[in-house]
């Protein structure tokens, strides 16, 4: 009835990728011939945490189940990483409660505030999950097992470092009308269009096993490296051209550089092998 969306398109190039079967499941006739029973199931199976609006959830849910036990989400990942706030107060009409009562929702909103006051992260990690997620979350495991990697606790981590890179008013990827070119082509796919806001405060560090510091292991990624500089269709010729002319020069001058020591010959040796890939 209508076209797929950007997540559906998406999901299966990536399970294409990974060589995974694929399956849709779409909310259409069978879901709305039976919505009384998925209204009223959505908010029995969750204490009244989750609304008549989430009943598409459970139904999908359900579906989900047949194919797998288990689900992977990607739920929290705009809330950890971006500080996205989906928790918000919306004051009710007035008219519809009485004055004393009203009061109390009131308070509610000043509670709200001087806990938005803390720690960004914090909030969203220890009360907006569990207290505006829990309904979802219930929801989807009445009928199936979740797996969140987005509140694992590294990731948490990594978002407390990465507190002046990612506020609750601004997103660290911006929209932008002009490319920014990446450092290699391996993260053109991540970085086109994109405009990543630098921060001072966001350091963090990584810690490189052993086997990934031998000659074998980077010169095999310099190869896999230079193997995505074909994908780019821009500067497929330029690429090309630049490789056909860098392969033999660093290659003759590699003798050269073995003079002044082992790791300046590696650092060499990796560059040729980085090109490579377009010359065979």
């Amino acid at each position: 009835m209508f076209r797929d969306c950007e997540d559906v398109t998406l999901a299966r190039q990536v399970a294409r990728a990974c060589e995974q079967p694929f399956e849709l499941i779409p909310v259409g006739d069978e879901f709305l011939s039976k919505f009384a029973r998925y209204a009223e199931q959505t908010v029995y199976r969750t204490d009244g945490c989750a609304s008549v609006k989430n009943s598409a959830d459970l139904y999908v849910n359900e579906r989900a189940f047949q194919i797998a036990p288990v689900r992977m989400t990607g739920n929290y990942g705009g809330e950890i990483l971006r500080q996205v706030r989906a928790f918000k107060p919306v004051m009710p009409a007035a008219s519809l409660f009485r004055p004393d009562f009203y009061a109390s929702v009131e308070a509610a909103r000043g509670t709200y505030s001087r806990l938005l006051a803390g720690n960004a992260v914090s909030f969203i990690a220890f009360r907006q999950v569990p207290w505006h997620h829990y309904g979802l979350l219930a929801l989807e495991q009445s009928q199936i097992s979740m797996r969140s990697p987005y509140l694992d606790n590294d990731i948490v981590r990594l978002a407390y470092r990465a507190q002046g890179a990612a506020t609750a008013e601004s997103d660290v990827f911006k929209d932008s009308d002009e490319s920014v070119r990446p450092v290699s082509y391996t993260h053109l796919d991540v970085y086109k269009r994109q405009v990543f806001v630098w921060s001072q405060e966001a350091a963090v560090h990584e810690i490189v096993p052993a086997s990934r510091c031998n000659r074998r292991y980077l010169l095999k990624r310099a190869l896999l490296r230079g193997s995505n500089f074909s994908k780019h269709p821009a500067h497929r010729i330029a690429n090309a051209a630049r490789s056909l002319v860098a392969v033999p020069c660093y290659t003759i001058a590699l003798p050269v550089f073995a003079l002044f020591g082992q790791h300046v010959f590696l650092k060499y040796l990796i560059k040729p092998v980085s090109y490579t890939h377009l010359c065979v």
